[in-house]
């Protein structure tokens, strides 16, 4: 049996934009979350760009020497490395490697935002919000540094 390892593409700065919301007002209920992956035609893009990258790696005669032909999807109905190819395996396998941020908006209209610039939550006394739902846009990398 060959060599084998796994490259792949990493979507830092995604476009789509999802969103979590009360399912009712009762407070036991779970809340509804919607990340909408890929719901952002560039999302998708920059995956495939990153894929092509790992399609032409995976052609070159040193990778090969190492490990051995690609393994592709069995179920994918569409040929190894084509551009349907790709959108397909993006469109089933992609998953989230970061933490979800931006989801209790900062701001100082008790209409548009959650918690006023520091961090207390509009129209709660004695509570705040300290945890990367106030980070309005994810950092490159992973959300610990930061929080």
């Amino acid at each position: 049996m060959p060599n084998q390892f796994v490259i792949t593409s990493v979507l830092l700065h995604p476009k789509s934009v999802g969103y979590i919301e009360l399912a009712s007002n009762d407070p036991f209920d779970g809340p509804v979350i919607n990340p909408k992956y890929l719901q952002h035609e560039a999302d998708v893009n920059t995956l495939m760009k990153g894929l092509r990258k790992v399609v032409q790696l995976n052609e070159t005669s040193h990778m090969r020497a190492v490990s051995g032909p690609p393994t592709p999807q069995p179920k994918c109905p569409h040929t190894y490395g084509t551009d349907e190819y790709l959108e397909w395996t993006i469109r089933h396998f992609t998953t989230t490697g970061y933490h979800p941020v931006g989801t209790c908006a900062m701001g100082t209209s008790k209409d548009t935002s959650v918690v006023d610039p520091e961090l207390r939550i509009h129209q709660v006394k004695n509570l705040r919000i300290v945890d990367g739902s106030v980070i309005p846009q994810i950092t490159s990398g992973n959300t610990v540094a930061p929080i």
